[in-house]
């Protein structure tokens, strides 16, 4: 009984502390209680220490249960909720790490101490501990790529190149024994592997980061593209309406002329008739004239019409020509983005008059200013200097739309608040190709 309690204790201590880091990064996603969670992850651990010591005892081959008894590890992959394959690249991972340090270990015992259980449990618990921050360092990295990359095909086979070379380095270094940890070869190839694990997960993790920017960039094109069509559509939906009017305006003369001729005959029903038919094909007008540019125009009106109905105040100081080496679609989203988070957050203010001050202008000859002052009851959220959505979990898909495109012009967008009041302010150097 004291030798089982023995080489319980012995695994207990060698593997327990890997097994806790394999859970700790997953801490948030168990699939069950803390305390359940703990009793499964308790009792599979115990069985595992068990199955070694008893078959240890019966002679069985101490290599080869251990090999086997890695079955025990399959609790984790039920505990934690998790795609598995990325569970199995993050297990091979820690796995290594055991490989390396039990290696080391069991070669400076072998070499400097007498040879027993308390003695490799010490030096392995200071290798451990000499090698923590190191290991603390790459979980963080590793960790935050595998929480989010979304890749289920690559995750299915990226944890086979690792494994593969685990699987080599036990081949060569299979045995424990004095005979077999003296020799400058085994600990030589345990310090190869080290370098060779650090070498493969660095290239894999620095390719899964690639990856991850890749899809981040993807998705933000995408949204960017939605953005510049809905306020295109936006924006040829107005034009259109301000063709109409401009339409109706033009025959109007003919409409008189009729109005004219039922009045000189005094045929007040026909004439009554007429103008009630009429009134219903004249459209709504809609404010134009801000400027001389025919996109900034029309997206003004389209956003002064939505502040009135809301009761906004706005206020215009537009100083622009009606050329501007800026494409319409970007002159959309600037306005498009810009004014209708400002009419949001009029909406959403309490104050008795909320307003929104449109500032634009081109300094020299290249120089394109922006400004877009607005009533706000509550202050943005920023992460690390970028504003975050007040709609949706992340990024203001709108406001970063706006910096990209100042970025794309080698200008700045600025984003601040202060005493009720949202500040965006952007620069743009418009002598850019297209």
């Amino acid at each position: 009984m004291n030798e089982i309690l023995k080489i319980v204790i012995y695994y207990a201590a060698i593997f327990t502390p890997y097994r806790l880091l394999c859970y700790i990064p997953f801490y948030k996603k168990l699939r069950f209680s803390l305390a359940v969670s703990i009793i499964i992850f308790t009792l599979a651990n115990i069985l595992h220490y068990l199955f070694i010591a008893l078959f240890v005892l019966k002679g069985a081959d101490v290599r080869s249960i251990e090999f086997i008894s890695v079955l025990f590890g399959i609790p984790y992959f039920i505990i934690v909720k998790e795609d598995p394959f990325k569970l199995l690249f993050f297990y091979i991972f820690i796995m290594d790490t055991v490989i390396i340090l039990r290696g080391i270990s069991v070669f400076i015992m072998y070499t400097f101490f007498d040879v027993s259980y308390t003695a490799e449990i010490l030096i392995h618990t200071v290798c451990f501990a000499v090698f923590l921050p190191f290991l603390i360092i790459l979980l963080r990295k590793a960790v935050t790529i595998i929480f989010d990359v979304e890749a289920p095909k690559l995750w299915r086979t990226i944890w086979i190149l690792p494994f593969v070379t685990s699987a080599i380095i036990l081949m060569f270094t299979y045995d424990l024994k004095p005979a077999g940890s003296y020799r400058l070869q085994f600990i030589s190839a345990r310090l190869l592997f080290i370098f060779a694990v650090l070498m493969i997960y660095g290239v894999l993790l620095a390719s899964l980061k690639n990856i991850k920017e890749q899809t981040i960039l993807k998705e933000k094109s995408e949204t960017a593209n939605k953005l510049t069509a809905m306020y295109m559509t936006q924006y040829n939906t107005l034009y259109n309406h301000i063709t109409e009017i401009r339409k109706a305006r033009h025959d109007l003369r003919q409409h008189i002329n009729l109005i004219q001729s039922y009045i000189d005959k005094g045929n007040n029903k026909s004439l009554s008739e007429y103008l009630a038919l009429y009134k219903k094909t004249i459209p709504d007008d809609i404010k134009t004239g801000y400027c001389a540019n025919n996109t900034i125009d029309v997206m003004l009106g389209w956003y002064g019409a939505a502040a009135e109905e809301n009761n906004i105040k706005f206020i215009t100081d537009i100083r622009v020509p009606s050329e501007i080496n800026i494409p319409e679609p970007t002159l959309c989203v600037l306005f498009g983005n810009l004014l209708e988070n400002a009419i949001d957050a009029c909406k959403a203010t309490d104050l008795e008059v909320p307003f929104i001050k449109v500032c634009c202008t081109i300094t020299g000859t290249n120089v394109f200013s922006l400004t877009v002052d607005n009533s706000c009851k509550y202050p943005p959220v920023f992460e690390n200097g970028v504003l975050m959505s007040s709609k949706h979990k992340g990024k203001g898909y709108g406001t970063y739309s706006v910096s990209s495109i100042a970025e794309e012009y080698g200008g700045i967008a600025d984003f601040k608040y202060n005493n009720n009041v949202f500040y965006a302010s952007v620069l743009l150097y418009t002598k850019h190709e297209m």
